[in-house]
């Protein structure tokens, strides 16, 4: 799979996010665009088709701000989803807000006349001014934050005084046994999902065909962590970081497994995935020993497991939470796998932990594929019939799967990130 490499990559808005956008293989530098913060600075729209209609108005809430000249480029997705409970009976949001980065001031009803000066009324803020609470809505269409998620901010001049993270969407398995809850980590639930399904049959895959599968699991983990950090520069406005990660994810997309519904999995060659380890390095070296980084991420959004005690994956580990399902797999035993721990819990954390984990997924995927190669092509072996809970470590927490009635799936920690998130 070659990634074109451009002299000028056009500033495009990205839907819903470039994130999602690359690990659906549809990464925006591929198609010679950037993502833009600036809707009227963008050359492209590039839309994932099908768009849910959850995100529609904000959409053609977006499509306002674009200047005429723009066209649209669309890409096809493997998303299936529906609104949330809440959200089952219409397409309103949350608190009566639909906008795009509207907001509301306390008291204001619309009707008034704005030339008329209005009373500050409220009680003193920390600094003893009277400020009155100005409260908007950021998403779910917005620069920096995922798609379908929106922020409900209340500020109290230019403090936030509260804040609330708000999912619009929530993902449901397409039909069959092979549709993935996680859509952005289609490789780790195909890979589960399989396994799920020959443990429920009697069956046990050969052994060359489960090191395929977990080098292609851990190739998915660098490719989400190294998109991960990408938005995080751009976040920070901080493009050389951004060119770092951008060459990271570049190497391990030409590097990238396809893999089958059917259980096999066809990997590069050993040489492709060690040549995505070096910009992995250097990415990990600019995240560990950057004072700028330090200066800009360090004690910021700290989620302490008090606070948060259910979150799992890379979250809970950059709060020195050791839950990472690999550490109870005898082939990542046999790997020498360790789990890698951040003590501070806060965006500094998060990030040198993903950093540090995506050198850490390339050299586990190197190793699994030689030991791929040695182990013997023997034919599935029997095994006994089990319709247990089977778990499998994705890029963002566990994933579990499990035959009972029918498969049931599941994403542990999802909603304590969301709260974490707001608060």
């Amino acid at each position: 799979m070659a990634v074109a490499r451009h002299s000028r990559l056009a500033p495009a808005v990205v839907v819903p996010d470039e994130l999602s956008l690359t690990m659906w293989g549809h990464d925006p530098s591929r198609l010679a665009l950037t993502p833009s913060a600036w809707p009227g600075r963008a050359e492209q729209l590039l839309l994932a088709e099908p768009l849910p209609r959850q995100l529609q108005p904000a959409l053609e809430q977006l499509r306002a701000q674009l200047p005429d000249q723009v066209w649209t480029t669309t890409v096809e997705v493997p998303l299936t989803v529906e609104s949330p409970e809440a959200d089952r009976d219409g397409d309103a949001h949350a608190d009566g807000h639909s906008g795009h980065g509207e907001h509301i001031a306390e008291g204001d009803d619309g009707d008034h006349d704005h030339h008329d000066m209005m009373a500050i009324v409220g009680e003193p803020s920390a600094d003893g001014l009277v400020m009155e609470p100005i409260r908007f809505r950021h998403g779910p269409l917005a620069p920096g934050l995922p798609g379908g998620l929106a922020l409900a901010v209340e500020l109290d001049g230019d403090v936030v005084a509260d804040c609330r993270a708000e999912a619009q969407l929530a993902v449901e398995p397409v039909a069959g046994p092979q549709g993935p809850v996680d859509p952005l980590a289609r490789i780790a639930w195909t890979v589960l999902i399989d396994s799920a399904t020959e443990q429920a049959g009697g069956l046990r895959a050969q052994q060359s065909v489960r090191w395929r599968r977990l080098a292609a699991v851990e190739l998915e983990r660098a490719l989400s962590h190294a998109a991960w950090l990408r938005c995080m520069g751009r976040l920070l406005g901080w493009s050389s970081f951004v060119d770092q990660a951008q060459a990271a994810v570049t190497e391990l997309l030409v590097a990238q497994p396809e893999v089958a519904l059917g259980g096999t999995v066809n990997l590069p060659e050993t040489d492709r995935l060690a040549a995505a380890r070096q910009p992995l390095v250097e990415l990990r070296q600019t995240a560990t020993h950057s004072g700028a980084l330090r200066r800009r991420l360090a004690g910021r959004g700290r989620v302490l497991h008090a606070d948060a005690p259910e979150l799992q994956g890379p979250n809970a580990r950059a709060g020195g939470q050791p839950r990472d399902g690999r550490s109870h797999d005898p082939l990542y035993r046999q790997l020498g796998f360790e789990t890698l721990l951040e003590s501070h819990a806060d965006a500094l954390a998060r990030t040198r932990l993903r950093a540090r984990e995506a050198v850490q997924a390339v050299e586990l995927a190197v190793l699994a594929q030689q030991q791929a190669r040695q182990a013997p092509q023997s034919a599935p072996a029997e095994g006994p019939r089990d319709a247990g809970v089977t778990t499998l470590e994705g890029p963002r927490g566990p994933l579990i799967a499990a035959y009972r009635d029918r498969l049931q799936m599941s994403a542990p920690g999802t909603q304590a990130a969301l709260s974490a998130a707001g608060r």
